[in-house]
Protein backbone atom coordinates (compact mmCIF):
# COMPACT_ATOMS: atom_id res chain seq x y z
CA UNK A 1 0.00 0.00 0.00
CA UNK A 2 0.84 3.68 -0.26
CA UNK A 3 2.04 5.52 2.82
CA UNK A 4 2.32 9.31 2.82
CA UNK A 5 4.23 11.36 5.36
CA UNK A 6 3.56 15.08 5.73
CA UNK A 7 6.34 17.22 7.22
CA UNK A 8 5.21 20.47 8.85
CA UNK A 9 7.68 23.28 9.42
CA UNK A 10 7.93 24.48 13.00
CA UNK A 11 8.21 28.11 11.86
CA UNK A 12 4.96 27.75 9.90
CA UNK A 13 3.19 26.42 12.99
CA UNK A 14 4.48 29.38 14.97
CA UNK A 15 3.44 31.96 12.36
CA UNK A 16 -0.14 30.84 11.67
CA UNK A 17 -3.30 30.73 13.75
CA UNK A 18 -4.87 27.31 14.47
CA UNK A 19 -7.63 27.94 11.91
CA UNK A 20 -5.12 29.00 9.24
CA UNK A 21 -2.95 25.96 9.92
CA UNK A 22 -5.97 23.67 9.57
CA UNK A 23 -6.54 25.27 6.18
CA UNK A 24 -2.93 24.53 5.15
CA UNK A 25 -3.31 20.92 6.32
CA UNK A 26 -6.60 20.62 4.43
CA UNK A 27 -4.83 21.84 1.27
CA UNK A 28 -2.09 19.21 1.61
CA UNK A 29 -4.53 16.43 2.42
CA UNK A 30 -6.57 17.62 -0.56
CA UNK A 31 -3.60 16.75 -2.79
CA UNK A 32 -3.52 13.23 -1.39
CA UNK A 33 -7.23 12.53 -1.00
CA UNK A 34 -9.49 10.53 -3.29
CA UNK A 35 -11.50 13.72 -3.75
CA UNK A 36 -8.58 14.93 -5.79
CA UNK A 37 -9.08 11.88 -8.07
CA UNK A 38 -6.80 8.87 -7.89
CA UNK A 39 -5.02 9.85 -11.08
CA UNK A 40 -4.31 13.42 -9.95
CA UNK A 41 -3.16 12.13 -6.57
CA UNK A 42 -0.87 9.67 -8.33
CA UNK A 43 0.60 12.44 -10.49
CA UNK A 44 1.24 14.54 -7.38
CA UNK A 45 2.96 11.65 -5.57
CA UNK A 46 5.12 10.72 -8.55
CA UNK A 47 6.31 14.31 -9.08
CA UNK A 48 7.22 14.60 -5.39
CA UNK A 49 8.86 11.16 -5.30
CA UNK A 50 10.97 11.79 -8.39
CA UNK A 51 12.21 15.07 -6.97
CA UNK A 52 13.45 13.21 -3.89
CA UNK A 53 14.97 10.38 -5.94
CA UNK A 54 16.82 12.79 -8.24
CA UNK A 55 18.14 14.67 -5.22
CA UNK A 56 19.42 11.42 -3.70
CA UNK A 57 21.13 10.22 -6.89
CA UNK A 58 22.57 13.67 -7.51
CA UNK A 59 24.76 13.36 -4.41
CA UNK A 60 26.04 9.83 -5.22
CA UNK A 61 29.03 8.99 -7.43
CA UNK A 62 28.43 5.22 -7.74
CA UNK A 63 28.14 3.52 -11.15
CA UNK A 64 24.52 2.57 -10.50
CA UNK A 65 23.66 6.12 -9.54
CA UNK A 66 25.20 7.40 -12.78
CA UNK A 67 23.04 5.01 -14.82
CA UNK A 68 19.93 6.08 -12.90
CA UNK A 69 20.82 9.75 -13.40
CA UNK A 70 20.96 9.20 -17.17
CA UNK A 71 17.48 7.69 -17.06
CA UNK A 72 16.05 10.41 -14.85
CA UNK A 73 17.74 13.19 -16.83
CA UNK A 74 15.77 11.96 -19.85
CA UNK A 75 12.52 10.77 -18.30
CA UNK A 76 11.84 13.15 -15.40
CA UNK A 77 11.77 16.41 -17.44
CA UNK A 78 9.49 14.74 -20.00
CA UNK A 79 7.09 13.53 -17.33
CA UNK A 80 7.24 16.89 -15.58
CA UNK A 81 6.40 18.79 -18.78
CA UNK A 82 3.48 16.53 -19.71
CA UNK A 83 2.01 16.63 -16.20
CA UNK A 84 2.62 20.35 -15.59
CA UNK A 85 -0.87 21.60 -16.49
CA UNK A 86 -2.53 18.95 -14.35
CA UNK A 87 -0.17 19.73 -11.45
CA UNK A 88 -1.08 23.44 -11.61
CA UNK A 89 -4.79 22.60 -11.75
CA UNK A 90 -4.25 20.41 -8.67
CA UNK A 91 -3.24 23.50 -6.69
CA UNK A 92 -6.57 25.17 -7.43
CA UNK A 93 -8.38 21.94 -6.56
CA UNK A 94 -6.51 21.62 -3.25
CA UNK A 95 -7.34 25.27 -2.46
CA UNK A 96 -11.01 24.49 -3.14
CA UNK A 97 -10.92 21.51 -0.77
CA UNK A 98 -9.21 23.68 1.86
CA UNK A 99 -12.00 26.27 1.54
CA UNK A 100 -14.69 23.59 1.83
CA UNK A 101 -13.18 22.12 4.99
CA UNK A 102 -12.56 25.51 6.65
CA UNK A 103 -13.97 28.53 4.77
CA UNK A 104 -12.96 30.65 1.77
CA UNK A 105 -11.95 33.52 4.07
CA UNK A 106 -9.79 31.33 6.30
CA UNK A 107 -8.17 29.65 3.29
CA UNK A 108 -7.41 33.08 1.79
CA UNK A 109 -6.01 34.39 5.10
CA UNK A 110 -3.79 31.33 5.39
CA UNK A 111 -2.41 31.83 1.87
CA UNK A 112 -1.72 35.51 2.52
CA UNK A 113 -0.07 34.82 5.87
CA UNK A 114 2.17 32.15 4.37
CA UNK A 115 3.32 34.55 1.65
CA UNK A 116 3.81 37.68 3.79
CA UNK A 117 5.16 36.14 7.00
CA UNK A 118 8.04 34.37 5.26
CA UNK A 119 9.78 37.54 3.97
CA UNK A 120 8.96 39.39 7.20
CA UNK A 121 10.55 36.71 9.38
CA UNK A 122 13.50 36.34 7.00
CA UNK A 123 14.28 40.06 6.91
CA UNK A 124 13.47 41.07 10.47
CA UNK A 125 14.45 37.95 12.41
CA UNK A 126 16.76 35.52 10.60
CA UNK A 127 18.92 38.17 8.89
CA UNK A 128 19.44 39.95 12.22
CA UNK A 129 19.97 36.65 14.03
CA UNK A 130 22.70 35.40 11.69
CA UNK A 131 24.54 38.73 11.46
CA UNK A 132 25.40 38.28 15.14
CA UNK A 133 27.80 35.49 14.13
CA UNK A 134 30.13 38.28 12.98
CA UNK A 135 30.53 39.56 16.55
CA UNK A 136 29.77 36.61 18.83
CA UNK A 137 31.37 33.15 18.94
CA UNK A 138 28.05 31.50 19.87
CA UNK A 139 24.37 32.48 19.64
CA UNK A 140 23.20 34.54 22.60
CA UNK A 141 19.85 32.77 22.44
CA UNK A 142 18.78 29.55 20.74
CA UNK A 143 16.94 30.31 17.47
CA UNK A 144 13.47 28.84 18.00
CA UNK A 145 13.16 30.25 21.49
CA UNK A 146 14.28 33.60 20.07
CA UNK A 147 11.81 33.30 17.17
CA UNK A 148 8.96 32.61 19.59
CA UNK A 149 9.87 35.75 21.55
CA UNK A 150 10.17 37.76 18.32
CA UNK A 151 6.72 36.75 17.06
CA UNK A 152 5.17 37.69 20.40
CA UNK A 153 7.01 40.98 20.87
CA UNK A 154 7.16 42.11 17.23
CA UNK A 155 4.10 40.76 15.40
CA UNK A 156 3.64 41.72 11.79
CA UNK A 157 2.03 45.17 11.84
CA UNK A 158 -0.81 46.13 9.50
CA UNK A 159 1.52 48.57 7.72
CA UNK A 160 4.15 45.91 7.02
CA UNK A 161 1.43 43.38 6.20
CA UNK A 162 0.07 45.68 3.48
CA UNK A 163 3.62 46.38 2.24
CA UNK A 164 4.50 42.71 1.76
CA UNK A 165 1.01 41.90 0.47
CA UNK A 166 1.25 44.61 -2.19
CA UNK A 167 4.56 43.12 -3.34
CA UNK A 168 3.16 39.60 -3.49
CA UNK A 169 0.01 40.66 -5.33
CA UNK A 170 2.17 42.17 -8.09
CA UNK A 171 3.86 38.83 -8.78
CA UNK A 172 2.64 37.11 -11.94
CA UNK A 173 2.31 33.35 -12.33
CA UNK A 174 5.53 32.01 -13.85
CA UNK A 175 5.44 29.41 -16.60
CA UNK A 176 7.96 27.22 -14.72
CA UNK A 177 6.06 27.12 -11.40
CA UNK A 178 3.17 24.75 -10.79
CA UNK A 179 1.95 27.03 -7.98
CA UNK A 180 -0.16 29.91 -9.35
CA UNK A 181 0.62 33.42 -8.13
CA UNK A 182 -1.01 34.52 -4.88
CA UNK A 183 -3.47 36.93 -6.54
CA UNK A 184 -4.81 34.17 -8.78
CA UNK A 185 -5.23 31.74 -5.90
CA UNK A 186 -7.00 34.38 -3.80
CA UNK A 187 -9.35 35.30 -6.65
CA UNK A 188 -10.15 31.61 -7.02
CA UNK A 189 -11.32 31.53 -3.40
CA UNK A 190 -13.14 34.83 -2.84
CA UNK A 191 -13.87 38.19 -4.43
CA UNK A 192 -13.63 39.99 -1.10
CA UNK A 193 -10.63 41.92 0.20
CA UNK A 194 -8.98 39.77 2.86
CA UNK A 195 -6.53 41.00 5.50
CA UNK A 196 -5.31 38.41 8.05
CA UNK A 197 -6.25 39.09 11.66
CA UNK A 198 -3.88 39.19 14.63
CA UNK A 199 -4.13 36.17 16.93
CA UNK A 200 -3.12 35.48 20.53
CA UNK A 201 -2.46 31.73 20.25
CA UNK A 202 -0.39 30.24 17.44
CA UNK A 203 -1.04 26.87 15.84
CA UNK A 204 2.13 25.58 17.53
CA UNK A 205 0.83 26.52 20.97
CA UNK A 206 -2.67 25.17 20.27
CA UNK A 207 -1.64 21.89 18.64
CA UNK A 208 1.32 21.03 20.90
CA UNK A 209 -0.22 22.28 24.15
CA UNK A 210 1.94 21.61 27.20
CA UNK A 211 4.59 19.98 25.00
CA UNK A 212 5.23 23.24 23.13
CA UNK A 213 8.10 24.52 25.36
CA UNK A 214 9.84 21.13 25.25
CA UNK A 215 9.47 20.88 21.47
CA UNK A 216 11.13 24.30 21.13
CA UNK A 217 13.99 23.09 23.32
CA UNK A 218 14.38 19.93 21.24
CA UNK A 219 14.46 21.92 18.00
CA UNK A 220 16.99 24.34 19.50
CA UNK A 221 19.20 21.52 20.75
CA UNK A 222 19.25 19.90 17.31
CA UNK A 223 19.89 23.24 15.58
CA UNK A 224 22.83 24.05 17.87
CA UNK A 225 24.33 20.58 17.31
CA UNK A 226 24.05 20.99 13.54
CA UNK A 227 25.17 24.62 13.22
CA UNK A 228 27.41 25.66 16.11
CA UNK A 229 30.66 24.78 14.31
CA UNK A 230 29.66 26.76 11.23
CA UNK A 231 28.69 29.67 13.48
CA UNK A 232 32.14 29.57 15.12
CA UNK A 233 33.83 29.34 11.72
CA UNK A 234 32.00 32.45 10.55
CA UNK A 235 33.00 34.32 13.72
CA UNK A 236 36.68 33.35 13.34
CA UNK A 237 36.64 34.26 9.64
CA UNK A 238 35.27 37.73 10.36
CA UNK A 239 37.66 38.37 13.25
CA UNK A 240 40.71 37.32 11.20
CA UNK A 241 39.73 39.50 8.28
CA UNK A 242 38.94 42.49 10.46
CA UNK A 243 42.42 42.15 11.97
CA UNK A 244 43.90 41.90 8.47
CA UNK A 245 42.05 45.02 7.35
CA UNK A 246 43.14 46.89 10.46
CA UNK A 247 46.82 46.08 9.78
CA UNK A 248 46.56 47.47 6.25
CA UNK A 249 44.19 50.34 6.95
CA UNK A 250 46.78 52.98 6.17
CA UNK A 251 48.65 51.05 3.48
CA UNK A 252 49.27 52.42 0.03
CA UNK A 253 46.95 50.44 -2.27
CA UNK A 254 49.68 50.23 -4.90
CA UNK A 255 51.87 48.30 -2.43
CA UNK A 256 49.24 45.60 -1.75
CA UNK A 257 49.07 42.35 -3.68
CA UNK A 258 45.80 40.64 -4.60
CA UNK A 259 45.69 38.59 -1.36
Amino acid sequence: GQKNTLFIGMQLLMALSPAEMRSVLAHEFGHLSKNHSKFSGWIYRVRQSWNRVMLAFGSSSSFGAKLMRRFFDWDAPTFSAYSFALARNNEYEADKISAELTSPKIAARALINVHVNAPYIDQHFWDEYFIKADTSSAPEKAPFEALADFLKSSPLSREKMLHFLKQEMQVETHYSDTHPALKERISGLTDQAIIPKAFETSAAEAFLGKQYPQVLKDFDKQWIENNLERWKSRFEYVQQNQALLARHENSDISELNDD
